[in-house]
């Protein structure tokens, strides 16, 4: 996908994969180039899981060309009254 705005042009790729026992797997890479970019390259990877009983955990790491991140979240979602009530906790750490 390119995006052109002003005098910035970016191009993106994105790769997901479900897989067994509730996993995935997402991969992102995108390139910028102009006057105003300050970060001329973005990559993620990350590794999730959706549990049972409305558990999920996922696992990203994040790279640019200046940062280094890494961030882990965790999601609990329980219904109640057949789907008409619901509550979600989510925790993140980065």
């Amino acid at each position: 996908m390119g995006v052109n705005d002003v005098d910035v042009r970016q191009l993106s790729a994105v790769i997901q994969r479900k897989l067994l026992f509730g996993f995935g797997l997402s991969l992102s890479l995108q390139r910028s180039v102009g006057v105003d970019v300050v970060e001329p390259f973005l990559g993620t990877f990350k590794v999730s899981w959706s549990g049972v009983d409305g558990l999920g955990v996922s696992l990203m790491q994040k790279q640019t060309v200046g940062t280094s991140d890494a961030q882990v979240d965790v999601s609990l979602q329980h219904d109640f009254f057949d789907g008409g009530l619901g509550t979600a906790t989510t925790m993140h750490h980065s």
